[in-house]
């Protein structure tokens, strides 16, 4: 499965990522800054650039995915309504596909699950 992941070079992005590419998975990473950019390309993760206060920019690589795990966080004094419009904007872009859901885990983090039909096995990404 091709997976976009958002946060990929944070704590807990860089475990998932790490976790998805052992199991086979590609992954592309959202970098915020160049530095990010080369972290992930050194570990083989495909970069796609942005950050969250400007989904618009970058919404368009979600297309091209099987499923999108949401693990970043702008830690600044607009975090919850970037969030929501992040996560409204992937939301939008994953509709009309099989089957999406989106679960609030914890303020500031959402894992949008998406469910594909492979090879007749259902599989299911959430975190």
């Amino acid at each position: 499965m091709k997976v976009f992941l958002t946060g990929a070079t944070g704590y807990i992005g860089s475990t998932v990522a790490e976790s998805l590419q052992t199991v086979g998975h590609q992954v592309i990473g959202l970098a915020r800054s160049e530095q990010a950019a080369q972290s992930l390309e050194a570990v083989g993760i495909e970069v796609v650039r942005g950050d969250l206060h400007q989904p618009l920019k970058w919404i368009e690589a979600l297309c091209q995915v099987d499923g999108v795990i949401h693990t970043a966080a702008t830690k600044d004094e607009k975090m919850p309504n970037c969030d929501r419009i992040a996560v409204t904007e992937m939301l939008s872009a994953l509709s009309g596909t099989v089957r999406h859901l989106s679960t609030p885990v914890e303020p500031g983090f959402w894992a949008i699950l998406t469910q594909m039909l492979t090879n007749n096995r259902r599989l299911i990404l959430f975190l």
